[in-house]
């Protein structure tokens, strides 16, 4: 159990670290009167977490070997983004596109609205 934490908190300090690096670099570039660095790190962990997947499967070489390292870990604090989609993908191949879609919408359309509303709570 230890192991697995350790390689959690590892993980994740680099992938923090990468997150604000790129969101840096990108800012500096491009600006910030768009959330480019977010887009970025959703879109390259999306694209991370698709090939990490289909490297496993293609190559016999199990994801829960370095799981809790490269995706909880790293991925996980890169951005949950790339879990979230990963997740739907999941429901898809499983339930079909309805359930997965309707998780897709659900969560992007209940998260923007809980936390408009958590952000104006109280505001007079």
């Amino acid at each position: 159990m230890w192991a697995r934490i350790l390689e959690v908190a590892i993980g994740g300090a680099l992938g923090a670290t990468a997150r604000l690096l790129a969101m840096e670099a990108l800012r500096h570039r491009i600006g910030s009167a768009w959330p480019f660095g977010t887009f970025f790190v959703n879109i390259s962990g999306c694209l991370a977490l698709g090939l990490i997947v289909r490297f496993s499967h293609a190559s016999g070489w199990s994801i829960l070997d370095r799981h809790m390292l490269v995706v909880v870990g790293f991925l996980g604090s890169f951005t949950t983004f790339s879990t979230f989609v990963a997740d739907a993908d999941t429901l898809w191949q499983r339930e079909g596109f309805l359930p997965a879609l309707t998780y897709l919408l659900l969560s992007v359309g209940l998260g923007f609205a809980v936390f408009w509303c958590a952000r104006h709570a109280g505001s007079g």
